[in-house]
């Protein structure tokens, strides 16, 4: 009870509601710094309201004066006795929160990511019998959280059209068989971040024949 007249950041946590002595490491669910350069931001996998994903605490309240107490908190990342106030900056499912100093110094900052990755319209598309079709999935899949690279990406669907997918670049290779052409099949392809959330979307590819 009371206040504080400092700056504290905690962990990405939850279900802490008790004493200082009573927290555990499975309440903290990052324990690193939030930051994208250093152990990565802090991720909610889900973007709408959903439980157990976890809170980042602040107190904020140097930006007057500072009289802060012994600042050893266990659930805090980082904790000063310096005045400043805190910026939130929030972009869709991203949040850039800092902490500044009276003199202009940012002395803390974190991420924050919600959301799974998101297809976008993957357009219909074609290609001749006897030639190839390469698509970079890379295009049409976004996730604000997560470098292409760390997505695992997957492929179902096709029968006549064979489909090759590259597991680095996720680029992926339509072939046909011999003799085959005139007609469309439908692909699902569906992109997990590296907390396993997930996001579907469906395309057609058609096979035309090349007259002679």
């Amino acid at each position: 009870y009371g206040h504080s007249h400092a700056y504290e950041r905690s962990f990405l946590i939850d279900g802490h509601y008790g004493f200082s002595f009573e927290i555990t490491d499975e309440m903290i669910l990052d324990s690193g710094d939030g930051r994208n350069e250093g152990s990565g931001a802090y991720i909610k996998p889900s973007s709408h309201l959903s439980p157990h994903e976890g809170t980042v605490y602040f107190t904020a309240g140097s930006s007057g004066k500072v009289s802060g107490g012994s600042l050893d908190h266990p659930v805090m990342y980082i904790s000063q006795n310096k005045l400043g106030s805190v910026i939130l900056d929030i972009e869709g499912y991203r949040a850039d929160i800092t902490f500044i100093d009276n003199i202009g110094d940012s002395l803390d900052y974190l991420t924050l990511f919600k959301g799974p990755p998101v297809w976008s319209e993957i357009p219909d598309t074609s290609f001749f019998e006897g030639s190839d079709l390469n698509i970079n999935l890379n295009d049409y899949v976004y996730d604000d959280g997560d470098l292409d690279s760390t997505l695992s990406i997957s492929i179902e669907g096709g029968n006549q059209i064979i489909s090759s997918l590259d597991s680095l670049s996720h680029i992926v290779s339509f072939s046909t068989i011999t003799d085959t052409s005139g007609f469309s099949e439908t692909f699902s392809v569906t992109a997990t971040d590296p907390w396993g959330a997930t996001d579907v979307t469906t395309f057609s590819v058609s096979v035309f024949f090349l007259k002679n």
